[in-house]
């Protein structure tokens, strides 16, 4: 270890205290969760906080979503993208 565990969370932390609220986003938003991924949000919070018309829970993958899970991340990505043309 390089004693550099404490610095690389400040950001994370520092966002989960110290950002405004956003209030009630309208854009319509899709969110494809990871199992593995940093700060999963839990989807009830999403739908009370933004306009959630997509919304997938991935087989796989983490942070890096694009390098760990290409395949299902595109596939979903592919089908918000759909739904958001149908609205």
């Amino acid at each position: 270890m390089t004693g550099c565990a404490a610095s690389s969370i400040t950001a994370y932390y520092g966002n989960t205290n110290t950002l405004p609220s956003l209030g009630n986003i309208q854009v319509p938003i899709g969110i494809a969760r990871f199992p593995h991924d940093i700060l999963p949000v839990p989807k009830d919070w999403i739908e009370q906080h933004y306009n959630l018309i997509h919304f997938t829970e991935m087989p796989y993958g983490g942070h890096f979503t694009a390098m760990e899970a290409p395949v299902p991340f595109a596939n979903a990505l592919k089908s918000f993208i759909k739904q958001l043309k149908s609205k």
